[in-house]
């Protein structure tokens, strides 16, 4: 499986309608006052540094948690509803 940079969907702003067809980063022409809502297409690193918790004894347990993340393609329609943009589904993830 290839892994593209940047994948997006086109939205019609005049029409308010948001296209089916996911495309992959090109040059890409659609009607007057459209724009791609995009979605990074390859893995990020969300980080989080400064957790703790307590263990069964009430002994502090600092942690540090790295998760990789990537919205598969054909669900990207499914997130931009849901979320509005990438940075929504990133919120969301937090």
């Amino acid at each position: 499986m290839f892994l593209y940079s940047t994948v997006g969907i086109m939205y019609d702003n005049v029409a308010k309608s948001l296209k089916t067809e996911v495309k992959t980063g090109g040059l890409h022409s659609g009607p007057p006052g459209f724009k791609f809502i995009k979605f990074p297409g390859t893995f990020k690193t969300m980080e989080y540094k400064k957790l703790s918790c307590l263990n069964k004894e009430g002994v502090k347990i600092g942690l540090v948690v790295q998760f990789q993340y990537r919205a598969q393609i054909k669900n990207i329609r499914e997130l931009i509803l849901k979320y509005k943009n990438v940075d929504g589904y990133v919120k969301a993830l937090r």
